[in-house]
């Protein structure tokens, strides 16, 4: 099972998502638990004798086998846990410096900006509740939303800024 989680964990990460808490926790469980039950093997397959070695420790071997037991049952309900953090994974998200980094590669040209200015104008109107901006693709749409919600997140023009891109068309 936790060779399972850990593929899950490995392609997950190959595909720029992140594992939750949860997961990473289990799977840290997971590894203490290895190693505590290899040390019990390790312990129950020594031969501890008494009577100068002629006799076999019964006692000894009861409790190393209690143990086991004990140890086998709370695995059972760890396995079972196991398998529901399956379905554990969700899509990472760019940091806003990777956008700031992407947005800063493109050129600012003179013709953009009185766009830029008019955007920012009708950003700053509390008539205004939704604002769409449409285009050929590949003229700087997007770009030019990045580069006006930079500056109302650092003029604090409001509380929170949310930056939708929709690419497909929408019916309002």
């Amino acid at each position: 099972m936790r060779d399972n989680v850990q593929k899950f964990v490995a392609n997950a990460k190959k595909q720029t998502r992140k594992t939750s808490e949860v997961v990473d926790k289990w799977l840290q469980k997971v590894v203490n638990d290895v190693d505590n039950v290899n040390q019990l093997l390790k312990e129950a397959k020594a031969k501890k004798n008494c009577c100068f070695g002629h006799c076999t420790n019964w006692i000894w071997q009861y409790h190393v086998g209690k143990k086991l037991a004990n140890k086998n049952v709370y695995l059972e309900k760890f396995i079972i846990e196991g398998r529901q953090y399956v379905p554990f994974d969700r899509i990472a998200t760019l940091t806003s410096d990777t956008l700031d980094i992407l947005s800063e590669k493109c050129m600012n040209f003179e013709s953009r900006q009185s766009t830029f200015g008019q955007l920012l104008e009708t950003v700053k109107n509390n008539d205004v509740s939704m604002i769409g901006l449409y285009g050929m693709g590949g003229c700087g749409k997007t770009t030019l939303a990045m580069e006006v919600r930079k500056l109302v997140e650092a003029e604090h023009f409001f509380d929170k800024v949310l930056f939708v891109p929709i690419s497909s068309t929408v019916e309002v």
